[in-house]
């Protein structure tokens, strides 16, 4: 389905709260047919959001969900007969994605996106950031390479000779 228009309490209440037609009973009877796929694509509150199922695999993006809904959202997933889910979402002001792959559930939280998180992983392991090191480095300079043998060219394809007899 595509040009959905929501808004947040529209998609928590499809996606969050329990009921007859909510995303999770959803799921689960998508999971029961296989070969089969659905992709929600639309906005919520002018924010593009996209949910992909098919059997097996769950992923959905571009919500803003309070923490307590993003838990219950991941709990939902969890329960289904899903292989694996990715649930990206903005959570009270911090984008959030939780991964469930190989029967393990990863949750990362980010600031200001990937490069922020990149910076602050390198911070905890003892190296720094990239703002103290020199713009660029001085390379030596490297003797010339005129000792080096130059290959002789190749000597052009021999042509063979018919012996068929065939002239």
């Amino acid at each position: 389905m595509r040009g959905l228009v929501l808004t947040d309490q529209q998609a928590k209440d499809f996606f969050i709260t329990g009921g007859t037609n909510d995303f999770s009973s959803f799921v689960n009877r998508i999971q029961q047919q296989p070969g089969s796929e659905v992709k929600f694509l639309g906005t919520v509150n002018g924010r593009p959001f996209e949910a992909k199922v098919e059997p097996g695999e769950v992923k959905v993006q571009g919500l803003n969900l309070s923490q307590a809904d993003f838990d219950t959202l991941v709990k939902q997933l969890q329960g289904q007969s899903t292989r694996e889910f990715k649930v990206q979402a903005v959570v009270d002001g911090k984008t959030v994605i939780a991964k469930f792959e190989n029967g393990q559930l990863r949750i990362r939280a980010d600031n200001a996106g990937r490069d922020k998180s990149r910076v602050e992983r390198n911070d905890r392991s003892g190296r720094s950031d990239r703002s103290d090191r020199p713009d660029r480095v001085e390379r030596t300079d490297r003797p010339d390479r005129s000792d080096r043998v130059e290959r002789t060219e190749r000597a052009d394809r021999v042509e063979r000779l018919d012996r068929s007899g065939r002239h």
